[in-house]
């Protein structure tokens, strides 16, 4: 059986850069959980083949909620 996801170990940093103050970004790990590889293609597809270069506000108007969509 396949899993559906994998928890995988990322390591997040602030965008806020140094103020030149001697401070430093903050570095927190963390996991985060990813889709299965094997649904990789099938993703890819019922995206219209469009990427996204990261998960925003806009890419997230276009997610349906699981009891929206359809039960076939």
């Amino acid at each position: 059986m396949v899993a559906l996801v994998k928890r995988l170990p990322i390591v997040v940093r602030s965008e806020i850069g140094d103020s030149g103050d001697g401070g430093c970004r903050m570095v927190v790990d963390a996991e985060a959980y990813y889709a299965h590889r094997s649904f990789a293609d099938d993703m890819w597809i019922r995206s219209g083949k469009i990427g996204f270069e990261s998960y925003n506000h806009d890419v997230a108007k276009g997610y349906v909620k699981r009891d929206l969509r359809p039960k076939d």
